[in-house]
């Protein structure tokens, strides 16, 4: 049994090749090291060649999405101003509560409408950071 790292003293002493595959297996080879490393490639040849004939049996996918519709394009004119008055309330309402002069109940609706604000101005600003992704940089 020899290890090394000399592929010339491999190829010149050794006649049949371990090697360790993955997953705890090990695999031989009968042939030195060249032959181990030609055993790789043909392995790769075919990996490779597998993989194509598998993604040619696919169906082809949509083309990439390339531009806003329409539609997209106003909500997209509009999350701008929609994100900018809930910072506002945001804002407002945070002001209210840190007054000081909101009763208990008045106090416990602010606080429940910030959670409310708060979670509304991440599902536009994640709206609006999709929709940026298509839009159009020229305007």
């Amino acid at each position: 049994l020899i290890v090394s790292h000399d592929r010339y003293f491999l190829d010149k002493l050794v006649d049949h090749t371990f090697y360790f595959v993955g997953g705890g297996e090990i695999a031989d080879i009968f042939g030195n090291y060249t032959a181990f490393r030609e055993h790789l490639k043909e392995q790769k040849k075919t990996f490779v060649s597998a993989e194509e004939k598998s993604k040619a049996a696919e169906p082809k996918s949509e083309k990439a999405k390339v531009r806003l519709s329409y539609k997209e394009k106003l909500e997209f004119e509009n999350l701008e101003k929609e994100i900018e008055m809930l910072n506002i309330e945001l804002s407002e309402t945070t002001d209210r509560l840190n007054s000081g002069e909101l009763s208990s109940e008045a106090a416990n609706q602010a606080a429940m409408r910030l959670g409310e604000i708060a979670e509304l101005i991440d599902q536009k600003e994640n709206r609006w950071l999709e929709l940026a992704e298509y839009a159009d940089p020229s305007k």
